[in-house]
């Protein structure tokens, strides 16, 4: 069985019993429970898995059946013990007991601080620092945007304010504008340094991709009033305008001249021409739309397009300014108060002095990782994925020669329910490509009995299937 591996499994699937079937069987393997590191999104989840080792262990150390069974259950996997009786399972029970404060069972959020206390100094952070509960964080990170703010000159602000939020009147400013720069901050400490992301990211925020001068846009909105203006309309039988292509190429002329591209998309002409498929006739109001409209529209959409990027580059110009100044002044803050948000520990972790590929990084965290369990891994976030690739290459890559590391993720990108707080299930597809992992796939459920799956199975297809007139 691969060193590596990836089991996506459903819900009910069994997911903590095939965690704790591995525990049980890098312990029964002669690995001490304090070169086992097992992860879970909460710390009720941790405990679960714990209970269940010991639960499973007891009873096979009760009887001998059972012993059987449990040596059965763990046959295929790739510390497979050999087969023991009641007393053979007691007996390590016992030693597994006496170890259990040595166990490495938690959340990632744990264990990033207590390697980030480990390596403190050498990261940067503040002597003494801790975490700050989430209302006092809030508090802080809102003092910080404030201070940003009020530090420039106020209309400067203002017109910051209004190309982040577009110009649009919002009734929660600062703590829309802390989200936007959090996100920011988070997506650039997500890039590689090294990548092209990284460059482009700080090209963006200079003003390097300008879209083109407003001067310019001004003419080419004009030229394209005057054609519209132009444009023939189509007779009835009777001979006379057709009003609704009067009324669609008078809301389209309103529409360029307001720069509201929204509507223009939406409504008149232009929805039923992009609709159209190709080499297809388009038809508004029982007349074609010949070359010369077409023609036009398309014309009219590239300069909207145009537009829309100028737009969106001075709003993130804008953004990634604002980010930028508001990074450097929560860092010292940070520095100041040595209170930082779970997010903040990352970001040292991932940092370019990130500790695992240190010599000394077995040392001082008291013992080296043989065994690598990683579940509910669908909620990590690119942050998160930044600090914990490093800790499972060099769990699966080990090159002493009295040592084999294994490493086990599970997750089930069906039930990603953080994505507002940073779960990327992208990160399952790294493992594959980046770490070479092996998938395999648990479908089966034993939470729910079979004409309930079936049901919903059934209403599951009957959603997913387009409806048919």
């Amino acid at each position: 069985m691969s060193t590596r591996e990836l089991i996506v499994a459903s819900a009910g699937s069994g997911k903590t019993f095939q965690i704790s079937s591995r525990i049980i069987a890098a312990l029964a393997d002669g690995v001490p429970p304090s070169a086992i590191f097992a992860s879970t999104f909460t710390r009720a989840a941790a405990g679960e898995i714990l209970e269940r080792v010991l639960v499973r262990m007891s009873r096979a150390a009760l009887d001998d059946d059972l012993a059987t069974a449990l040596s059965e259950q763990l046959s295929e996997l790739a510390d497979a013990p050999d087969a023991r009786d009641s007393a053979g399972w007691r007996t390590l029970l016992l030693t597994t007991a006496r170890q259990l404060h040595a166990f490495e069972i938690g959340t990632l959020d744990s264990w990033f601080q207590r390697t980030a206390r480990a390596f403190g100094h050498d990261l940067g952070l503040p002597p003494g620092w801790s975490i700050a509960e989430d209302t006092l964080l809030a508090d802080a990170r809102a003092d910080v945007l404030d201070a940003v703010l009020a530090e420039g000159d106020r209309g400067q602000a203002l017109q910051l304010v209004r190309e982040v939020h577009g110009g649009e009147a919002t009734r929660r400013v600062q703590g829309s504008l802390v989200d936007a720069v959090e996100s920011l901050v988070e997506i650039q400490s997500a890039l590689d340094p090294s990548g092209p992301g990284w460059a482009a990211a700080a090209a963006f925020r200079s003003g390097a991709d300008a879209a083109g001068t407003e001067a310019d846009l001004d003419a080419e909105i004009t030229a394209l009033v005057a054609r519209w203006r132009k444009l023939e309309i189509p007779t009835t039988k009777a001979g006379t305008p057709r009003k609704a292509w009067e009324t669609a190429v008078r809301n389209a002329i309103e529409d360029i001249e307001g720069h509201d591209w929204q509507k223009f998309t939406s409504r008149g002409l232009y929805p039923k021409y992009a609709e159209a498929a190709p080499g297809e006739i388009s038809v508004y109001s029982g007349a074609e739309i010949e070359e010369d409209a077409g023609e036009l529209l398309r014309d009219t959409a590239a300069v909207a397009a145009r537009d829309l990027a100028d737009v969106l580059a001075r709003r993130g110009r804008a953004l990634g300014q604002l980010a930028e100044a508001y990074h450097d002044a929560w860092r010292d803050r940070v520095a100041r108060t040595g209170r930082l948000g779970f997010d903040d520990v990352a970001r040292h972790l991932s940092g370019p002095r990130e500790p695992t590929g240190r010599t000394d990084f077995t040392y001082r965290m008291g013992g080296r990782i043989d065994r690598l369990l990683l579940d509910e891994f669908q909620d990590t976030s690119l942050l998160q994925w930044r600090v914990v690739a490093p800790l499972l290459r060099r769990v699966v890559e080990r090159t002493e020669p009295d040592a084999v590391g294994r490493a086990t993720v599970v997750a089930d990108p069906k039930q990603s329910i953080y994505g507002w707080r940073g779960g990327a299930p992208v990160v399952l597809r790294a493992l594959g490509e980046e770490l070479d992992f092996d998938r395999d796939t648990m479908a089966g459920s034993y939470r729910s009995c079979r004409p309930v799956l079936d049901t919903v199975n059934l209403s599951l297809i009957h959603i997913s299937e387009p409806t048919r007139h």
